[in-house]
């Protein structure tokens, strides 16, 4: 009675995304190369100070100079006239739209869900696959599922309410049967609304209101706030002015050989990113069973509350989609050992530390090319 869950849940958006990531990262098609390299242009006109405000993997190049303002840009690129062309009369000129980059059209009864045309489209060369929708759609998924899960554990992790759903197993078989409704609405009210759509912007407009954006909508402020509560409890300055010092600590350690360049860098990096786990951090003073709260924070908050940064740039999503598949890897691989890790010492405290250390962009880019290559 669970696997239908499990397939549906887990396994088969975990292979769309690593799907759609590979695509991402060897574009096969000239539509996916033009809409990458579009996605790239748009990414270097963001205006400093206007990156992700929750946290950014992108490091700060202090050679960035300020770009022109979009409005006055656009304005001016949109008065431009053409030369007149070949056939027509010396007064026809032609006006250029440069606000909006050329979008590519779909069919009018083509559903906009990623399930439909993800492997066609691309084989085929399509134009109608879009790269920023389908990544915009799984990420959706996977904070909603995240939180879902998060939600579930914590259930469990209650002290009165848990210890009834373990000695029950009529509830238990409750709440796995309305996981599974859950997650069918997630998956077919959209293909409800969209198979009878009359043009594009129905379409869009069908996607917006789908159960993902709609369950996106009512997390972001929740998520966000217990975000900014708890892992901005020590001011960014403050943690800014320890990393400073640290890395001038660290460049003498190095001056003296007692460290390399390459760890020093690690650290640093380490340093840098480690900010959103110190307050829930405290929990690893704690007995385990006190830890599985700090852990379930690392797991559920600061990945889905980083997924609702700003700017919302295609590599950002991308670099999201690649922490989820690993934290889906590490999930079931954790559960698999389970029983023999109950035994072991300390292994709460271990496994935060693991899971802190995947959502270090360095790590994480590194595991998910050791993932990638296997």
């Amino acid at each position: 009675k669970t696997y239908l869950t499990l397939i549906l849940s887990v396994l088969y958006p975990w292979i769309w995304t690593v799907a759609l990531i590979y695509d991402y990262r060897h574009p096969s098609s000239d539509t996916t190369k033009k809409q990458i390299q579009e996605a790239s242009k748009a990414d270097e006109l963001v205006p400093l100070g206007k990156e992700n405000q929750l946290a950014s993997d992108r490091p700060s190049s202090p050679n960035r100079k300020e770009p022109i303002s979009k409005i006055k840009r656009n304005t001016v690129l949109r008065n431009k006239r053409l030369p007149p062309s070949r056939g027509k009369t010396p007064n026809a000129y032609t006006k250029r739209d440069f606000t909006t980059p050329t979008k590519a059209k779909t069919s009018p009864k083509q559903s906009v869900t990623p399930m439909s045309r993800f492997l066609g489209a691309v084989a085929n060369n399509d134009s109608a696959y879009d790269v920023q929708m389908h990544a915009k759609y799984w990420l959706s998924y996977w904070v909603v599922y995240t939180v879902a899960t998060g939600i579930s554990r914590m259930i469990y992790l209650l002290p009165i309410v848990g210890r009834i759903l373990h000695r029950t197993p009529l509830l238990s078989d409750i709440l796995m049967e309305l996981q599974l409704f859950f997650y069918l609405w997630i998956f077919c009210l959209p293909q409800a609304l969209t198979s009878t759509s009359a043009d594009r912007n129905d379409l869009r407009r069908s996607y917006d209101v789908s159960p993902l954006q709609w369950l996106n909508r009512k997390a972001k402020p929740v998520l966000t706030n217990l975000y900014q509560a708890t892992s901005h409890a020590i001011s960014e300055k403050m943690w800014t002015s320890i990393t400073e010092k640290t890395k001038s600590f660290l460049g003498l350690a190095v001056m003296i050989r007692l460290l390399s360049e390459s760890t020093k860098d690690f650290l640093l990096h380490v340093l840098e990113h480690s900010h959103p786990f110190i307050v829930p951090g405290i929990t690893l003073m704690m007995p385990g069973f006190l830890t599985q709260y700090g852990l379930l924070y690392v797991k559920t908050v600061v990945p889905t509350a980083k997924s609702f940064g700003k700017p919302d740039s295609l590599s950002q999503k991308m670099n999201h989609l690649e922490y989820y598949c690993l934290a889906l890897i590490l999930t079931f691989t954790l559960n698999w050992w389970s029983g023999v890790l109950w035994w072991i010492p300390f292994s709460t405290h271990v496994i935060y530390l693991v899971w802190c250390y995947l959502q270090f962009p360095k790590s994480r880019q590194y595991l998910y090319n050791i993932f990638e290559y296997e």
